[in-house]
């Protein structure tokens, strides 16, 4: 996730080869740019790629890519080329956050593939139903159809968790308070997940872990390290979440390892690097995305 990436790279389980796509300067059909922070298959089949030089779609038929970037002089094209989040709601809409990989974003994007333009929405002083930050850093839907949308990300500021109608295109906020133990740990804000009984977690950038019932709007229960408690989490950077579906949440931290969370329980396990046990994680570090702890956690579990 790093800038200066490697690219794309796609794996044939038959051949158990890669192939790889990388930035090409003299070829306008490859790669936006190497480094890749976000992956997504929509309902139709297409594959968009969200890269810090805008967003690719993959055509089949070519190899190559087709590109969707910012242009200064157009204001139906797409806010940023840092792009964050490819999210497709549930009518098949998608939606494009920007602000990823310590590059300051610029709202979110409403996106039509047909012509490639969109309808920005982005955050503005002078109206306080915008978007809190123009940073995005994850989106999921709730059964009643509006969006809760975590903003911040990596290395970037937030403005806290909005509750998002795309009907109206207004945005309620749910920000920290020093004298409210029950609001949100932090505005900074990475990652999300909306599990099965309408609870939604709120991985924060620096300070641990949020749950919130969405039939409580605005009321958080805090999980954060405690070095006297060792089933504590691990460490408060948490950057990414994925319930399996035993119902375990499996939560993935900066330097801290991955931690485990049963089911109605508020003690964590702890998986991490043990330098003298090769059977152990590989490293403490894991990445900002679902997709990434999953791939952090696979051969763990394997063993």
């Amino acid at each position: 996730m790093a800038p200066g990436g490697g690219g794309l790279n796609s794996y044939d389980p038959s051949t158990e080869k890669f192939t790889r796509y990388v930035n090409n300067p003299d070829d306008p059909s490859s790669l936006s740019d190497g480094t890749i922070t976000c992956i997504k298959q929509d309902s139709k089949g297409s594959l968009w790629i969200g890269t810090l030089g805008g967003l690719d779609r993959y055509n089949p038929e070519t190899n190559g890519f087709e590109h969707f970037r910012n242009n200064i002089t157009d204001s139906t094209s797409l806010s940023s080329n840092a792009i964050s989040v490819v999210f497709e709601d549930s009518h098949g809409q998608l939606w494009i956050g920007t602000g990823t990989n310590g590059v300051e974003g610029s709202g979110l994007n409403r996106f039509d593939p047909s012509t490639g333009k969109v309808k920005r929405y982005q955050h503005d002083d002078s109206e306080p139903a915008s978007l809190s930050s123009n940073n995005i850093a994850s989106i999921v839907e709730a059964p009643d159809g509006r969006f809760w949308i975590a903003t911040g990300g990596f290395s970037l500021r937030g403005g806290g968790l909005d509750q998002f109608d795309p009907d109206t295109g207004k945005a309620q906020h749910y920000t920290h308070n020093p004298q409210n133990e029950h609001s949100l740990s932090g505005d900074d804000l990475m990652s999300m997940w909306l599990d099965p009984s309408g609870m939604l977690w709120i991985g924060a950038w620096a300070t641990g872990l949020n749950r919130m019932s969405l039939s409580e709007p605005g009321y958080f229960n805090r999980y954060q390290n405690d070095p006297y408690f060792p089933d504590s989490l691990s460490g408060d950077e948490v950057w990414s979440l994925f319930q399996d579906r035993s119902g375990i949440l499996w939560v993935g931290t900066s330097h801290s390892g991955i931690n485990k969370l049963s089911a109605n329980r508020g003690q964590f396990s702890l998986y991490r690097n043990n330098p003298g046990n090769p059977a152990s994680l590989s490293i403490n570090a894991v990445g900002a995305s679902p997709d990434e702890l999953i791939a952090t956690l696979t051969p763990l579990l394997r063993k």
